[in-house]
């Protein structure tokens, strides 16, 4: 598999299962977050499955309306 490939498919896991964690953790529903987003429950079902790259305004919206902290942060890699 293509390193891009890889990471992709790594990055979308990351993201559902922590879209996936912050939904389950608030005790919401899809719908329900969607309504707190003032959105559709389509937009929360594709931010789920890691299909899209949210904006980080979307992702500050998502905390808010979960309950959660957005962290945003950057760490050391390895030296190119």
């Amino acid at each position: 598999m293509p390193e891009g490939v890889a990471q992709r498919n790594i990055k979308s896991v990351l993201y559902h299962s922590r879209f996936d964690w912050s939904i389950s953790r608030a005790g919401l529903s899809q719908e329900e977050v969607a309504q707190h987003m003032h959105t559709k429950q389509t937009v929360i079902a594709r931010l789920e499955s890691g299909r899209v790259m949210p904006s980080t305004r979307t992702l500050q919206r998502f905390a808010i309306a979960t309950g959660t902290k957005l962290k945003i942060s950057f760490d050391p890699g390895p030296t190119i």
